[in-house]
């Protein structure tokens, strides 16, 4: 990328070198995301949870490791199908659009439980943002210029 050129011009070493990370990089967030959808996607399909907010056939899990093939597999031909039909131009709007909506239902979630416990309702909270209101405005701040 313009990073490894405009790097490379300073020491020729570290153009390859910021390649490799670029793409390891890009790997590990790839397949994080990935891991993280499908677990999501056979959590909603689970009938032993409830839920059933999907076909129960993608709550398929491998019986040694517990991973959800079903769903692996449904998110994989997903993506093949948009990936071989669309142009990339497409792809990073698409992608750019997704992300922006993510943000606006995250926001929207936050408000709606934030009003939920000012009428009494306390819900357990899986992780707080690290030093308080401080760190939730640096969350909003760093963000907030990518919305706009």
């Amino acid at each position: 990328g313009y990073l490894a050129e405009a790097y490379g011009r300073f020491w020729r070493p570290l153009s390859p070198a910021i390649v490799a990370m670029g793409g390891a990089s890009n790997f590990l967030l790839y397949s994080t995301e990935l891991g993280c959808v499908a677990r999501l996607m056979q959590a909603m399909a689970d009938p032993d949870l409830g839920l059933r907010l999907l076909p129960s056939c993608l709550a398929g899990r491998l019986p040694g490791t517990g991973a959800p093939w079903a769903a692996l597999v449904a998110i994989t031909c997903f993506e093949l199908v948009l990936v071989s039909g669309l142009k990339f131009d497409y792809l990073v709007q698409v992608s750019t659009l997704l992300h922006v909506f993510v943000w606006w239902f995250s926001i929207a979630a936050f408000a709606r439980l934030r009003l939920d416990a000012g009428q009494g309702f306390e819900r357990l909270r899986l992780w707080e943002v690290p030093w308080g209101r401080l760190g939730a405005l640096a969350v909003v701040c760093l963000r907030a210029p990518v919305l706009v």
